[in-house]
């Protein structure tokens, strides 16, 4: 079944550490209301630098990224690992892959949240 942008705490989570001034404000409410926010690209966000081509520079960046914010994430929700002997670093290598790709949308990002973190809302 595909990934769906709704209102539970993986999408909701995911658009208050993105938007909240207070964490790592990408963007404004404004701008891009929750409704349509999955549908919008990662290349949107501030964080997309267009100013340089050095990936080294651009790995360290989206490295940084997930860790702050999986870490801010953690702060909003008690979240788990979705699976037994999996690693802080491998979840913030894949959610980093996500924001390096500028292709890939807020939904997702919220869908490898999702693989890689179980939720209070989670059963």
């Amino acid at each position: 079944m595909a990934f769906k942008w709704k209102d539970n705490m993986v999408c909701t989570g995911t658009y208050t550490v993105l938007e909240n001034d207070k964490f790592l404000d990408q963007f404004e409410d404004v701008e891009i209301p929750f409704e349509s926010a999955g549908e919008t690209p990662l290349s949107e966000l501030r964080y997309n630098l267009r100013t340089t081509k050095n990936a080294n520079f651009n790995k360290g960046l989206t490295l940084e990224l997930a860790q702050d914010f999986l870490t801010y994430l953690e702060k909003i929700y008690r979240v788990g690992f979705q699976n037994d002997g999996d690693t802080a670093q491998a979840i913030i290598r894949r959610v980093a892959k996500v924001f390096a790709n500028p292709e890939n949308t807020i939904a997702d990002l919220a869908e490898q949240v999702d693989k890689d973190l179980k939720f209070p809302d989670e059963t």
